[in-house]
């Protein structure tokens, strides 16, 4: 009797916890099966136990099925949602590992990338070239890769603003995982033609003064101011260039750098940005003609210096008989045929020249100096200068190399003096120029080093040792890298490595710190650019710690 009870409580438990009305009708069994003891083992006997078991196997069952239309529900739920992500962005695809390559057209040009696949799914990809697209809606467009990577699918929307070069990106990431070929064409207008070179400047001696000009870029106008003070462009800037692109205008101004150095703005245009740099060349131009005094075309530093416009000069002056020397340089002098040598006094010591006489002409100048490089170099251009005149007379000094340019001057001449038939010694009738000092004030430094002595002075012994020394530090974006050069004890180079800063901010901050630290030819108490504070002292500090290897 008491087995068969707990079989029966048994038997009715699970049925007490699933279903609540078999719970309750379990309830009342038992308590009429209490009720009637005495007359339980009459009931049981009577009682079908199989038709027990079967009920609760049905209430079981029914439990299974309520969980599976449960589950089913939650699983449609989450079909839908699926669904509706599928519908935006497509299924999801399956990719063979490995590192593809692939290229799509963008808005102006071609895009290039690199996609990687690991355990069938696309974990990365990477811009590696922009043939001609802007940096700005570029990285606007990358926004397209984290759409892919997120859905593992090429079928995603483009960037709002980007759309050319969102989709230049997509089709060169199928080019590199599906072999499909872009053949679409790019949807920027026709190309400007090839840039027209700015025509040679005829340098001159300029007024002091601050001068502003202007010249056409790739966008439109170009506005600078140039600064000239004691006869030497001293500061160029650019006060507008609206239509210009930032990374292509922060390329261009490297060249102002040049012609301060050269004093001329004959130089080269800067490769990749020869609108612009045309543009700000030819405002400087602009500038400078203003700055001319008046009734002067000599042509003192002999950048871009034409033959004709010296005959010119010459003759003008010999036909008034304004000096002999004038004259001299008019008329052909007769050398004797050969090599010949000759030395002058330059700033760091003896310059010598050999000069070379062929039919009577002067047909080379080679020269030797130990002076500085920087200052040198400027001097040198008096060299085509004298070929081209076939005389050292009415030739003057370049501003800003004085000593270097009379130590070739005299020196030539000294060799001259050598090769000149029938002893004539007229040549040496001239006196030397006297130096004149550089400005020692100015509103922003030329980035050409100075002498660390002053004029008349023994130089003085320089703490550095000569070589090229590189720093890195730290500026907005991360590391920069800068070569420092001492040649002669004197800096004369700061060179950029590594940099990833803003081209904007960082050359920038490069224009006006460096000619800072060139012309006090030290890092110490140099002033940051505003506006690009930590471009600057990351340049600064990156030129501390060069010079501190390079101390003696």
């Amino acid at each position: 009797m008491k087995e068969i009870l707990q079989k029966i409580r048994a038997l009715l438990k699970p049925v007490l916890y699933m279903i609540p009305c078999a719970a309750i009708a379990g309830a009342a069994f038992f308590a009429a099966t209490n009720r009637a003891a005495a007359n339980t083992a009459v009931a049981l006997d009577s009682y079908d136990i199989s038709k027990i078991e079967l009920a609760l196997k049905e209430s079981q069952q029914a439990k299974q099925e309520s969980t599976q239309i449960k589950t089913s529900t939650q699983k449609k739920s989450q079909s839908k949602t699926s669904d509706k992500k599928s519908s935006q962005h497509g299924e999801a695809q399956s990719f063979v590992d490995g590192t593809y390559e692939g290229e799509g057209v963008g808005y102006a040009g071609h895009i290039k990338v690199k996609v990687v696949v690991k355990d069938s799914k696309i974990v990365s990809i990477e811009v590696t070239e922009v043939e001609a697209d802007d940096g700005p809606f570029v990285s606007k467009a990358k926004g397209v890769i984290d759409s892919i990577l997120e859905y593992q699918t090429l079928d995603v929307d483009t960037v709002s603003g980007a759309t050319y070069s969102s989709k230049g990106i997509i089709a060169a990431v199928r080019n590199a995982l599906e072999g499909v070929e872009d053949t679409s064409e790019t949807a920027a207008p026709p190309a400007k033609p090839a840039p027209t070179a700015v025509p040679q400047f005829e340098d001159s001696k300029y007024k002091d003064g601050t001068y502003y000009g202007t010249g056409t870029g790739f966008g439109g106008e170009v506005k600078v101011k140039v600064v000239i003070a004691d006869g030497v462009i001293t500061e160029i800037t650019i006060e507008s260039a609206g239509g210009e692109d930032g990374s292509y205008l922060a390329r261009a101004k490297t060249l102002i750098a040049k012609v301060l150095e050269k004093q001329s703005p004959n130089v080269d245009t800067v490769s990749g940005a020869t609108y612009t740099s045309n543009g700000i060349i030819s405002a400087i131009q602009n500038a400078l003609s203003q700055a001319r005094q008046e009734g002067d075309d000599s042509q003192e530093t002999g950048g871009g210096t034409d033959k004709t416009q010296y005959e010119k000069e010459a003759k003008a002056a010999a036909s008034t008989n304004n000096s002999v020397i004038a004259q001299e340089a008019a008329e052909d002098v007769v050398y004797n045929d050969g090599t010949y040598t000759g030395s002058a006094k330059g700033f760091r010591g003896d310059t010598q020249a050999t000069v070379t006489i062929k039919k009577s002409k002067i047909e080379k100048i080679s020269i030797s100096s130990q002076d500085d490089e920087a200052f040198l170099k400027r001097a040198m251009t008096l060299v085509d200068v004298i070929i081209k005149q076939q005389t050292t007379e009415g030739i003057d000094v370049v501003t800003g190399a004085t000593y270097s340019s009379n130590g070739i001057l005299n020196s030539v001449k000294d060799a001259l003096k050598k090769a000149m038939k029938n002893g004539d010694t007229s040549e040496d009738t001239t006196p030397t120029a006297t130096p004149t000092p550089r400005p020692t004030s100015t509103p922003r430094p030329t980035p050409t080093p100075r002498p660390t002595s002053a004029p008349g002075e023994e130089p003085q012994e320089s703490p550095y040792n000569d070589g090229t020394y590189e720093a890195s530090a730290v500026g907005f974006n991360g590391n920069m890298t800068i070569a420092v050069t001492i040649h002669n004890g004197i800096i004369t180079q700061i060179e950029v490595k590594k940099y990833v800063d803003d081209d904007e901010f960082f050359w920038d901050a490069y224009d006006g710190v460096c000619p800072q630290i060139l012309d006090s030819q030290s890092a110490d108490g140099i002033d940051t650019v505003s506006g690009a504070t930590y471009s600057s002292k990351g340049i600064i500090n990156a030129v501390i710690k060069a010079l501190q290897q390079a101390k003696k």
